[in-house]
């Protein structure tokens, strides 16, 4: 992608050389014609704007795939075989201990008849793999398969929090996370996919806070809190993109909400989402919109027999200010008689290594809470005293070469679980 922007930029260059030229023979004929010089002039700047727009297109492409590493985690290696396929294998390491964490390990039993203590501070480890595989199928076609598997369940399991600390987490033996076929319409303009197919990579995106492998690792800083997404992450269904324009995007969303494949249309989660992606003064920004529903709701299980049907609406935005210097945020809200959490939010910044002679290490820090919904809260109130949950995260990655990063990795959470009772609980982590 570079060679293509270095060689653009040769070209609009040699062009503006051969307007300019063209433009000093014109003036010694003429006597310096001045309306035609003005108009040569005129050109010149129209060639200089377009190369500007093309060098921030190519940069923004380079800066998504760099942030966001893919699908893939931050170790990854990246083999072509023949046939066309691409063929990544990566894996993800986290091994995270807490500060006060037998304070936010306090957590309900089951029957709902009172808190007990869990295991307090401890030190956990996981380790996640996955194996890319993607091949094209004639001109528009595409075949993906992407294998997941994991050791360790993380130390999320021992803190009582709605905001989890390690979305990097597959507990399973390896299994087939995605398989579908992809197609391409109208010079790309529509793409549709069907298949196994996991939505969290089409919906609630974010260039600077959707991949734990490689960006922040909180699970509420990888997605929205507030959506209530098939269970086993990835479900039989299909969906479509539409770009009508470059500026906007629109994309539709049917998948099986238990993941069961069974009664899909009975148990369906169904998304759509509305797309801006404008660029101020050669800077990209995208601006998401969306609403779900859910006949399944795997998040209500505090629910048990409400067949209600779950829906929520959410926003998740991103902005480049400076070349490698952008923010983000993010806002959700679920029903509030059926879900526990019904509001939540998140921003932060996030800037490369450029800045500092390293342009493939990565800093980010984040804030946001969750909100107890006016049911739960009912519930619970008795117990303890309700405020929001409030979350904050900052990691450095600094990447030791081509297949390796590191990242320090520091979280803290505030009230716990909604109650305020509790202290304010640190993680301390580190992801390889």
């Amino acid at each position: 992608m570079v060679r293509l922007g270095q060689f653009l930029t040769a070209m609009m260059v040699a062009g503006c050389c051969a307007l300019c030229a063209s433009a000093s023979d014109a003036a010694s004929d003429t006597g310096a014609d001045g309306d035609r010089l003005g108009r040569l002039e005129k050109m010149v700047n129209d060639q200089a704007d377009l190369i500007a727009s093309l060098e921030s297109k190519i940069a923004e492409q380079e800066r998504t795939a760099a942030a966001s590493g893919a699908k893939s985690g931050a170790n990854a290696l990246s083999i072509r075989k023949p046939f066309g396929m691409d063929i990544a294998v990566s894996t993800t390491g986290v091994v995270q201990g807490s500060v006060n964490g037998e304070h936010a390990a306090m957590h309900h039993d089951d029957d709902r008849d009172g808190l007990h203590d869990d295991e307090g501070d401890t030190a956990d480890a996981s380790l996640t793999y996955e194996l890319e595989i993607q091949a094209p199928v004639g001109d528009r076609g595409l075949a993906y398969m992407m294998l997941t598997g994991g050791v360790g369940e993380g130390l999320t399991d021992n803190l009582d929090t709605f905001a989890g600390v390690n979305d990097a987490i597959e507990e399973d033996d390896i299994r087939v996370s995605e398989l579908y076929y992809q197609h391409s319409f109208f010079s790309e303009r529509l793409i549709g996919r069907a298949g196994m197919l996991d939505p969290s990579t089409l919906f609630d995106t974010n260039v600077y806070a959707n991949n734990s492998s490689t960006q922040f690792l909180g699970d509420s800083l990888v997605n929205s809190q507030a959506i209530d997404w098939p269970d086993e992450e990835s479900a039989c269904g299909l969906d479509l993109s539409w770009a009508p324009v470059r500026t906007v995007s629109l994309s539709l969303g049917v998948y099986d909400g238990d993941s069961d494949w069974d009664n899909i249309t009975d148990d369906a989660f169904a998304i759509a989402e509305v797309g801006l992606h404008p660029v101020f003064r050669g800077h990209p920004g995208n601006y998401r919109m969306y609403g779900w529903t859910n006949n399944d709701h795997q998040l209500a299980d505090w629910r048990d027999g409400d067949n209600d049907l779950g829906w929520g609406t959410g926003l998740s935005f991103d902005q480049e200010f400076l070349p490698g210097f952008g923010a983000f945020a993010r806002y959700g809200y679920a029903d509030e008689h059926l879900y526990a959490v019904s509001d939540t939010w998140s921003a932060g910044l996030a800037l490369d290594g450029r800045h500092w002679g390293r342009e493939r290490d990565l800093v980010g820090l984040a804030v946001g809470q969750n909100y107890m919904s006016d049911k739960y809260r009912r519930m619970e109130s008795a117990t303890f005293e309700e405020q929001a949950e409030t979350f904050f995260e900052i990691f450095y990655r600094w990447t030791v070469n081509d297949h390796l990063a590191l990242s320090p990795d520091v979280q803290c959470v505030r009230n716990a679980r909604g109650n305020a009772d509790l202290e304010t609980v640190t993680i301390l982590g580190m992801r390889a």
